[in-house]
């Protein structure tokens, strides 16, 4: 018994994006269908951040009893937007999944709603105009010589735009990055993204729609071009909770603030041998002498430390820029992506993948590593413990089924 697998090659941003990175890749992600059951922290960090201006920006149009991503935000907090995407944050965050301790969902929790707090603050006063959101599409593969549209039936490629703005007069394909890597304003960071496959995909779908007057609905007339995309970028915190000195103690125990924040610290449980901060169970190292020791920050102790960092260098965290597409750009990745479907063509009819060895740890694990360094024979339609498929999932209860 095989999988079925879809005939119709769909170049989306992400699977073109795996298949430069290894074909073996693609053809676990996008052939076969694997996926991982639980995402990574980065994807879950990303999605969640990419969540929050979601419903922040769409806060006054809310619906009632509207669910965003399974949550139900209350109905008394519609009416603004910042407390609604806390509401669902908060509500995402309250159950704890095995893989992760209480203190480090939690201080996942604090990192997003500490940086979006400050997002918020730090671009209260810049004026950006959101012309449509969510802009599914579906459009041809062209020939880069011809421009004849391929048969939709051997490859199509299909996407999302997450929204159209327009900024500085310019209308661009807007997109939100998190990132590890610095965001300063010579870091290779920039221009590594003029590369970006997902946002010459989108700009390049925005002006093929444009040019079809699909975009006109929104307000976007054909005689004002797509000009680029653009970028909003945050640099998530390098800082990690950490313990105080004896000394810092001493003064929080005697005044209640840290980071020019109040908290209320508290004894409790048997003989008040429990230490808490606004509730939160904190961590104590007694010193070698009596009535000396250290406390580690709880995660709202280090949300004010983080926040306070914020404030101190913004630029470090945040950063906007536009980023220009002329007509040679598009005509290029046109032509690029026209060969990249050929190449997945030749490798998807022969059953011949290469695996590229240099992706298997390069700026994060991949999710395939041990189906690859294992030599795992999936294309029987065995689904490997850890993973799911898109197409048909051959397992039960997170059981394997036996073929």
């Amino acid at each position: 018994m095989t999988t079925p697998t879809p005939r119709t090659l769909h170049l989306s941003a992400s699977a073109v994006s795996a298949y430069k990175a290894c074909p073996t890749r693609f053809r676990l992600g996008y052939i076969e269908g694997l996926r991982l059951i639980e995402d990574t922290e980065s994807q879950r960090v990303g999605n969640n951040w990419h969540k929050l201006h979601e419903i922040y920006r769409d806060g006054q149009r809310i619906l009632l009893n509207q669910e965003y991503g399974g949550v139900v935000i209350p109905m008394q907090n519609k009416v603004d937007p910042f407390q609604a995407a806390m509401d669902w944050l908060n509500q995402w965050y309250s159950r704890i999944p095995d893989s992760k301790t209480p203190e480090e969902w939690a201080t996942e929790r604090v990192i997003l709603a500490t940086c979006f707090a400050a997002h918020c603050w730090y671009y209260q006063n810049e004026t950006l105009e959101t012309l449509a959101t969510e802009i599914s599409f579906r459009k041809p593969l062209y020939h880069p010589k011809t421009r004849l549209p391929l048969n939709l039936d051997e490859v199509l490629v299909p996407g999302k735009i997450d929204r159209l703005i327009r900024y500085n007069r310019h209308i661009s394909v807007g997109d939100y990055k998190s990132t590890t890597k610095s965001i300063d304003s010579d870091s290779i960071f920039w221009n590594h993204l003029r590369l970006d496959t997902q946002i010459n995909l989108y700009v390049d779908a925005a002006q093929w729609m444009q040019k079809k007057g699909l975009l006109v609905e929104y307000g976007i007339d054909p005689s004002e071009p797509v000009a680029g995309a653009f970028y909003d970028v945050w640099h998530r915190p390098t800082i990690k909770p950490s313990k105080l000195t004896q000394a810092e103690t001493a003064e929080f125990f005697k005044t209640g603030k840290y980071c020019n924040t109040d908290f209320k610290v508290g004894l409790d449980g048997e003989n008040n041998q429990v230490l808490t901060v606004n509730g939160e169970l904190a961590e104590y190292f007694p010193g070698a002498k009596e009535g000396k020791g250290a406390i580690r920050e709880t995660s709202e102790m280090y949300g004010a430390r983080l926040l306070a960092d914020i404030y101190e260098r913004p630029t470090f965290y945040f950063a906007r820029r536009e980023i220009p597409c002329t007509d040679e750009d598009t005509r290029r990745f046109q032509s690029q992506i026209y060969s990249i479907y050929q190449s997945m063509k030749t490798m998807r009819d022969t059953g011949h993948w290469f695996q590229c060895e240099h992706s298997c740890n390069a700026t994060f694990p991949c999710a395939y590593i041990p189906i690859c360094f294992h030599g795992v024979d999936v294309t029987a339609g065995q689904t490997p413990a850890g993973f799911r498929r898109i197409f048909a999932d051959l397992t039960k209860e997170g059981e394997t089924v036996e073929l």
